[in-house]
């Protein structure tokens, strides 16, 4: 008689649970790329995104955040799944957070990523105008990333939003700039203007295909809402 009882209450209370904490379950791709999967408008520029690439971007960027319960009303969950290696729900939490608006992002942002999420392999197409910047002493600014383990340090990202999480990418590889400093410099969560050869890699693992080389800071704004900038 006990162990009748027992079977509905402890499938009840499996039920309740759900999956672990902190698990995100995926996002089928299937379902984001069904609407573009059929258009390739811009398919005769090649390295250049399409408008249904950008408008993917966008839509994923400005996904909704879960405002958490202390709201009057209720709000959506945080959405599941990621966007190049980064979870939806980091990137939504950066437009919400200081970002630079330099040009030169915009340039950056026309090299095609493509993913091979088979091998976790990222590939890239380089347009014409980021073929043009090869060599060229550019100045660009964004936030910095450390990549060594010491006080102060010559090899960092750069990157087009606030970082949010030391574990995850900070972006897709088209918003990350690799940088080797000619001299050590100091972590900082300020906005930094970094100036520097500009040059291309190809490390598909880590999706790492820019890179300034003998680079230094410019000038750093502390506190400045970049949001408007």
């Amino acid at each position: 008689m006990k162990s009748t009882l027992l079977l509905p209450i402890i499938a009840l209370l499996l039920s309740a649970c759900g999956p672990a904490a902190g698990h995100i379950a995926p996002q089928p791709r299937a379902a984001i790329h069904q609407q573009t999967a059929s258009n390739t408008s811009n398919s005769d520029q090649p390295g250049a995104p399409t408008t249904e690439d950008m408008a993917l971007a966008n839509q994923i960027a400005q996904v909704p955040l879960d405002r958490g319960p202390s709201d009057a009303s209720p709000a959506p969950s945080a959405p599941a799944g990621d966007y190049m290696g980064q979870p939806l729900a980091e990137r939504a939490a950066q437009r919400t957070l200081p970002q630079a608006h330099d040009g030169l992002w915009v340039t950056l942002a026309t090299t095609r990523i493509h993913e091979d999420e088979a091998r976790g392999l990222y590939t890239a197409t380089h347009s014409d105008a980021v073929r043009a910047l090869i060599g060229q002493t550019v100045t660009l600014s964004g936030f910095i990333m450390p990549l060594e383990t010491t006080e102060t340090f010559r090899h960092f990202i750069l990157t087009r939003y606030t970082p949010v999480c030391p574990f995850c990418p900070p972006g897709a590889p088209n918003e990350v700039v690799e940088v080797w400093s000619s001299q050590p410099i100091s972590a900082t969560n300020d906005l930094v203007h970094i100036s520097g050869q500009f040059s291309l890699t190809n490390d598909g693992e880590k999706g790492l295909f820019f890179q300034m080389r003998a680079a230094h800071v410019v000038t750093q704004a502390a506190a400045l809402d970049t949001r408007h900038s």
